[in-house]
């Protein structure tokens, strides 16, 4: 599931706060928010959407970032949720992204993992 989110947030154009993916935690993906986005509400308009999102934890980029949990027992039916409601919220505040590029992305990983 964590190969299917990076794939989203590559397509959404979105920035890992791991300076690579090789370091990157697989429970765990912590993002910079595009451009302006506030991070103090950016939380609340994905739960607008449906899905609980977490703010950013590090003081420098705290109001910069946020984070999303993709541990315990998730399937590909809650990535592409948690993906889905992501890339409406920011499309409600104003990134300009191709509408549904982030669930495509991850729906191909997601069949290429299961073949």
């Amino acid at each position: 599931c964590a190969k299917a989110f990076r794939a989203a947030w590559r397509a959404m154009g979105l920035e890992l706060v791991a300076k690579s993916e090789a370091v990157a935690a697989n429970t765990l993906s912590a993002l910079h928010l595009p451009g302006t986005v506030d991070g103090a509400t950016f939380p609340a308009r994905v739960h607008e959407e449906g899905v609980v999102v977490a703010g950013g934890l590090h003081p420098d980029i705290k109001t910069r970032s946020f984070r999303v949990g993709h541990m315990n027992a998730i399937n590909g039916a809650d990535v592409l949720a948690t993906v889905g409601a992501i890339e409406r919220a920011l499309a409600k505040v104003g990134h300009k992204s191709e509408p549904g590029a982030g669930v495509a992305a991850a729906q191909k990983a997601l069949v290429e993992r299961t073949g």
